[in-house]
């Protein structure tokens, strides 16, 4: 019994691909009036990518980052103020005392973070900003 075998010849280029697609543009607009817990295409605006890599580099500690992203507490709607989406949220039982509020660009590229304790703040708040070293600001509280 006679067996056929086919021949390959390798070129010595590799074939030509076409390159990725760039990622599409996520546009965090869409969380725009949704509390920040709930889901837009099966994603909240807490459990955003974009949203959690912008905050981490803003220079948010790994306790604001825990705080923010898994704490459950009060929050209020994500709103879109100049060009900013703004989440606020606080800690349960506890909203006067500890609180914080993220600023996002509509493209998650650029965050400013406010995040207050009085307990060990008083009256003064830190603000963590993409680009620049944290700061302490005298703000009792962080705007909502």
């Amino acid at each position: 019994m006679r067996r056929a075998f086919a021949c390959l010849m390798l070129s010595a280029a590799p074939p030509a691909f076409a390159a990725d697609p760039p990622a599409a543009t996520i546009d965090l607009g869409v969380y725009a009036g949704r509390l920040p817990s709930e889901p837009v295409d099966g994603l909240s605006f807490l459990a955003q990518p974009r949203v959690r890599a912008a905050v981490e580099a803003a220079g948010a500690s790994e306790t604001v980052r825990l705080w923010i992203f898994e704490r459950a507490g009060q929050q209020t709607p994500v709103t879109l103020r100049d060009g900013w989406l703004v989440s606020w949220g606080c800690e349960a039982h506890n909203c006067n005392d500890h609180d914080w509020t993220i600023f996002i660009d509509r493209a998650g590229t650029s965050a400013r973070i406010c995040y207050h304790v009085a307990r060990t703040m008083g009256d003064r708040s830190r603000w963590f900003q993409t680009g620049r070293p944290s700061e302490m600001r005298p703000d009792e509280s962080c705007p909502s």
